[in-house]
């Protein structure tokens, strides 16, 4: 009778022991799929393998966060889908040129102030797509008026585009969001190379690189963000030379 217990017993610490090695192993291969989901997430050796319910709530929380962002993308290509309408609408005449230009020009300005509405809502990856959505729209908008429908004038273009971006840039300092900052002034700088190309004018939008200077140069003061200045500087710089160079070529 002593030795069927003494068996059992053995059976069951046994049995224990096989639990508890699933339980890690269970762990252990969750906690791999949340570094693989996210990227970059170190994967902790076997011998310090968090519980089961931990591992399962990193993994419901990197699961959220991947819908969430899946959801925003989705979001973006509905609104850019919407900015297109706009074009083929204009470009089919059913809506006046000059009408449709403003039309989305008030499109995009209505997603960056959005972004602003979601930073000051605790959502700053929402404001951030947000933000990249006004920007995507308001800036090929700006290239497309100067060279495809010959509305707007190098000089009145880049008053454009420095108002718009000064616009994205307030929204980001008072939001407190570097990375629109950014994404406004590289989209900027981008877009003012592209019009100089097309244009073959060169003082208006030396100008509104000057200006961009200034205000990227305030803002490094302002709120550190120094390195922004630098692009804006290279380019005015670049600019300027240009300008210098047609000048003394012609005298």
């Amino acid at each position: 009778m002593n030795d069927r217990l003494s068996r059992l017993e053995s059976s069951m610490r046994a049995l224990e022991r096989s639990v508890s090695a699933i339980e890690q192993r269970v762990a252990f291969v969750e906690t791999l799929l949340v570094a693989t989901t996210q990227g970059g997430v170190p994967v902790p050796s076997p011998d310090r393998l968090p519980t089961v319910k931990s591992a399962r709530r990193l993994f419901a929380h990197s699961t959220y966060d991947l819908v969430a962002i899946l959801s925003l993308v989705g979001r973006t290509l509905v609104a850019l889908g919407g900015a297109y309408f706009l074009r083929a609408l204009t470009d089919s005449a059913i809506v006046p040129q000059e009408a449709g230009i403003a039309l989305g020009v008030a499109y995009a300005m209505g997603w960056l102030a959005l972004c602003d509405r979601a930073a000051g809502g605790g959502r700053r990856l929402s404001a951030v797509f947000h933000a990249g959505v006004g920007l995507m729209i308001a800036f090929p908008l700006l290239w497309e008026a100067v060279t495809r429908f010959r509305f707007l004038s190098p000089e009145t273009s880049a008053a454009a585009l420095t108002l718009m971006t000064v616009l994205a840039l307030a929204v980001s300092v008072h939001r407190n969001l570097q990375s629109v900052a950014w994404m406004a002034t590289l989209s900027a700088l981008a877009t003012l190379l592209a019009l100089v190309m097309a244009t073959g004018v060169v003082l208006p939008f030396a100008f509104a690189a000057i200006v961009l200077g200034i205000v990227t140069l305030w803002i490094g003061y302002s709120v550190d963000w120094v390195l922004l200045r630098w692009p804006v500087a290279v380019m005015a710089d670049m600019l300027v030379l240009a300008l210098i160079a047609r000048v003394s070529s012609r005298s």
